[in-house]
């Protein structure tokens, strides 16, 4: 159980807390760490250190074949049934299941049987004293034995949003619950480009702050030389970097990381459409401000919520500048500021056409993105322009 004991600090917060009164908890989703940091947190509170040696029986539920599937649940249900040790209290813990969204192996009657035995025993009740965990990746919450788990105890998702707009508000908060508990302190603006170059993943999150606490030690304080020296970009990052130099006019750093880019075998259509993005996102926000719709408010955008803004912005679905995090956005106003909405046009004009050219023309990609990189610093800004 060394993966259950391994931290002295202690695990964050969530909303569910562990019970001796629930029989059945299952803890699933696609945001594997905040999964196993749930599944600690129950196995610390309802059996503790000194309990383990005979109070707790793991269970693996990693398979992707029928027969090891039925294995699997066999051994799940004797480990419930069987009388814990002097018949004292006893955690089950049904660990990694990988079968509960397979939808060909949950068809074969075999492994149906013997789920089915798994369920109604949830259903009825476990024997006095016997409590069961169960951890997943993916589960189907339509079927059967989902349904029991809920209506016997408790389903706890932690799932990585889709989209970006939903999943880096809650990487956000996921770092800021971090560097609380390693103690390191932070600006907010420090954390967003943190939570930026480390990508929404929570494990990575961890790893890169835990890093930096080893670095600083306790009560040290982040600054942007550690977030650049040592914190790893994951590759959506790293094209942040990328537009981050093209819209300061760094051509230096603008080539430097293009080339880091293209030597990992980053697409340059995707660079290009990321560049895109950026610009389209500039010249909303700043025809959002001449309509007085959104203002700075120090470093995070305000948005005034009338009706006229209400019905063109709810229009544009995920697109939709509202649902950035208001320091996010903030940060791209400040950005924007510094163009004249005609200069922003002339940049997607000359992106657009290089995207054309990077998907017809026989001109070697690398040379397009450099002749790219080189129209949009190289050029003055507009006379007026910051």
């Amino acid at each position: 159980m060394a993966g259950v004991t391994r931290s002295k600090r202690p695990l964050p917060a969530t909303a569910a807390t562990p019970s001796l009164s629930v029989p059945v908890c299952l803890i699933y989703g696609t945001d594997e760490y905040r999964v196993e940091l749930e599944v600690r947190r129950w196995i610390e509170t309802l059996c503790p250190p000194a309990d383990r040696t005979f109070g707790l029986e793991e269970v693996s539920g990693t398979a992707d074949k029928p027969e090891p599937v039925i294995q699997a649940l066999r051994n799940c249900l004797s480990a419930v049934q069987t009388a814990g040790f002097l018949g004292g209290r006893k955690l089950i813990w049904f660990r990694d299941v990988s079968f509960l969204k397979n939808t060909a192996i949950l068809k074969k009657e075999a492994v149906k049987i013997w789920l089915d035995q798994l369920t109604a025993l949830i259903r009825s009740g476990l024997p006095a004293g016997h409590q069961l965990l169960i951890s997943a990746r993916e589960v189907d919450g339509r079927s059967a034995f989902v349904k029991a788990c809920g209506t016997a105890g408790r389903t706890l998702a932690f799932d990585v949003p889709e989209r970006d707009y939903q999943a880096e508000p809650q990487a956000f908060e996921t770092a800021r619950a971090e560097f609380s508990r390693t103690g390191l302190r932070i600006r907010e603006d420090l954390a967003h480009a943190f939570v930026r170059k480390t990508g929404y993943e929570s494990r990575r999150i961890h790893q890169e702050i835990e890093k930096l606490s080893t670095y600083l030690g306790p009560g040290g304080e982040v600054t942007e030389r550690e977030i650049e020296w040592l914190v790893s970009p994951s590759g959506e990052s790293a094209g942040w970097d990328f537009s981050d130099a093209i819209f300061r006019r760094n051509l230096a750093g603008a080539l430097t990381v293009l080339r880091r880019l293209l030597a990992q075998r980053e697409e340059p259509v995707s660079l290009v459409s990321l560049l895109d993005n950026r610009c389209r996102d500039a010249l909303l926000l700043l025809d959002c401000q001449d309509r007085r719709w959104v203002r700075l408010s120090g470093k995070v955008a305000e948005w005034t919520g009338a009706a006229e803004e209400e019905a063109v912005l709810s229009a544009l679905g995920e697109r939709d500048p509202r649902r950035m995090h208001p320091f996010r956005a903030g940060m791209l106003l400040q950005e924007a500021a510094r163009f004249s909405s005609e200069e922003l046009e002339r940049w997607r004009r000359s992106i657009l056409h290089v995207r054309e050219q990077l998907v017809s023309a026989s001109t070697p990609p690398e040379l397009l993105m450099d002749f790219l990189v080189l129209d949009l610093i190289s050029r003055p800004a507009n006379p007026g322009s910051p």
